[in-house]
């Protein structure tokens, strides 16, 4: 629990609402306008730490999203279609499994 403070405080993190912490690193000057949403800036970037134990709530997600996995234990992402279809995928630091 150290590592997580550390982290934390290290990168100026703040709790997030899905769950985990976070902090905006960046923000897009140039915004687009999304039907039935308005305005929104063309893309953000932001650290996110989940620590152990704990999850992201699920949520609707109206733009694309990138992921970069850094360090720690996989993470499985989960995702789930316009049809209902379940996709289940792994971050983590083992390339050589997928």
């Amino acid at each position: 629990m150290k590592k997580i403070e550390e982290l934390v405080t290290r990168l100026d993190l703040k709790p997030h609402v899905e769950g985990g912490f976070f902090r905006e690193t960046f923000r897009s000057p140039q915004t687009v306008t999304i039907p039935n949403l308005g305005e929104r800036n063309l893309s953000t970037l932001i650290y996110f730490l989940l620590p152990s134990g704990q999850f992201s709530r699920f949520h609707r997600i109206s733009s694309d999203e990138l992921w970069m996995f850094q360090m720690g234990a996989p993470l499985l992402l989960h995702t789930i279609d316009e049809s209902g279809n379940l996709e289940t995928q792994s971050l983590g630091p083992d390339l050589a499994s997928g």
